[in-house]
């Protein structure tokens, strides 16, 4: 009974999800969302957490892999238990586009750690709001890494796309909003976002200038997963029950 529930998620899983939901005719989508960019993205993502992204990157892009080639890749650690966070860069010249791909939680240690910090206080992020203490950090970890890139010449007129999932998702949002406030690429337009599974980032603030700094930002995420719903919304002005408590 258990084998047969097993192979019964497999198939759910694996070929379900690749079959398109029907849509109604006439039906125009109001968002500039790309499901074929972020089918890609998730495979880039998956990537992260392989000591090498290439068998990832081979099966995403084909027999155009050989467009896109590995800059840098990093894995260093993030915080007190010994946690390693990590990401890597990709860079398709005929493009003109850079992939910056962070990946997710790895231990339980770091899930408990991640939790923890969800409920801690937050810090300043640029002036632009409070931002999760743990990502913001790991971000800071990682980011000597990341701005190699962007100090390149070859890419000073690249768009960039970033990516990750779990707590690479987190990674990867804060770091493309930091890479528009701190002025490595001040146009936001000229980034993409697609994340899976991200947990909530910051506050209302800084996610009210996170939409309209960032105007192409996915945030994909499944219908049960708790992890998009941490760290708990705080409500400004929470509603009273009918005896006024």
């Amino acid at each position: 009974m258990l084998l047969e529930k097993c192979i019964i998620a497999f198939l759910l899983f694996t070929f379900f999800p690749s079959i398109p939901a029907p849509i109604a005719k006439g039906f125009k989508p109001r968002t500039k969302y790309n499901e074929t960019e972020a089918r890609q993205l998730i495979h880039l993502s998956a990537g992260a957490y392989s000591t090498s992204p290439q068998g990832c990157i081979n099966v995403v892009f084909g027999k155009s892999a050989n467009l896109y080639k590995l800059f840098s890749s990093s894995d260093l650690l993030c915080d007190f238990v010994n946690s390693t966070c990590s990401s890597y860069i990709l860079v398709n010249e005929q493009q003109k586009r850079v992939y910056v791909v962070f990946r997710g939680t790895e231990t339980i240690q770091q899930l408990i750690l991640e939790g923890y910090e969800s409920h801690a206080a937050k810090v300043n992020f640029f002036n632009v709001g409070l931002a999760n203490a743990y990502f913001a950090h790991a971000l800071e970890v990682l980011w000597p890494n990341v701005q190699e890139v962007f100090k390149n010449p070859r890419f000073k007129n690249y768009d960039f796309t970033f990516t990750g999932h779990s707590l690479g998702a987190a990674l990867a949002a804060l770091a493309a909003l930091k890479t528009v406030v701190t002025g490595l690429r001040p146009d936001g337009s000229r980034i993409h976002l697609v994340t899976f599974g991200e947990p909530r980032v910051g506050n209302i603030i800084l996610a009210q200038k996170f939409d309209k700094l960032l105007p192409y930002a996915f945030r994909v995420v499944h219908a049960d997963d708790v992890v998009p719903q941490l760290s708990k919304c705080a409500k400004d002005n929470p509603t009273k029950n009918a005896n006024g408590s």
